[in-house]
């Protein structure tokens, strides 16, 4: 089970920092190390979907994370 005042401060701490003029792909790169760190998961992964678009891979906590995003498109 996730700390849920753990995830608050994340997720405040994510929000601080997505407006700053820091570069995005490390700020999403951060985020999902942070997530893993404090989730029962093993891995987790930042995706971006529009409506007109192939979902987009954006960042991962690991490299198994683009390989199980792969397999599931192809698996559709």
């Amino acid at each position: 089970m996730v700390d849920e005042g753990k995830l608050s401060e994340l997720l405040a701490e994510f929000a601080r920092t997505v407006i700053t003029d820091f570069p995005i792909q490390g700020i999403l790169d951060h985020l999902v190390q942070r997530i893993v760190s404090l989730s029962p998961v093993s891995a987790a992964g930042v995706t971006l979907i529009s409506a007109d678009k192939q979902p987009d891979y954006i960042a991962a906590s690991d490299e198994v994370c683009p390989t199980i995003r792969t397999t599931a498109i192809r698996n559709r």
